[in-house]
């Protein structure tokens, strides 16, 4: 699932259990609890450049992976919202939050695509 290997190829096994408890596990400290060692111990393995590239890289691969399941129950939960917003059997302040939350996603995806495409503009501009 992860790219494991670094220029010299791959990792060795301990590196590979570090960095599966790392992502496994919310902090370093319980990550360190799990594998049996102590955390200080992480943070030195962690000043390997190629041992934290492999994390920085598992790290990104397992935030694209969440966002791709986020993506697939998205239209749905906005049309939750929607339904909400416009029950009049549900009280009106829970309409008014729903109707909020519709605004304030609309106006966050309005504003990321907007930074997208300047952002794609100055790289054309400078290369």
């Amino acid at each position: 699932m992860y790219n494991l290997e670094h220029e010299d190829g791959p990792l060795s096994e301990e590196d590979r259990r570090l960095l599966a408890a790392l992502i496994a596990y919310p902090t370093k400290t319980a990550a360190a609890k799990a594998l049996g060692i102590s955390r200080s111990t992480i943070y030195y393995k962690l000043r390997d450049e190629e041992l934290r590239e492999a994390y920085a890289r598992m790290r990104s691969e397992a935030i694209r992976d969440a966002t791709d399941s986020l993506m697939t129950v998205a239209e749905a939960s906005v049309q939750v919202l929607h339904d909400v917003a416009h029950d009049t059997n549900v009280p009106a302040q829970t309409r008014v939050t729903a109707a909020s939350k519709i605004l304030d996603l609309t106006l966050k995806v309005h504003e990321l695509t907007d930074v997208v495409a300047r952002i794609a503009a100055l790289e054309e501009e400078l290369g």
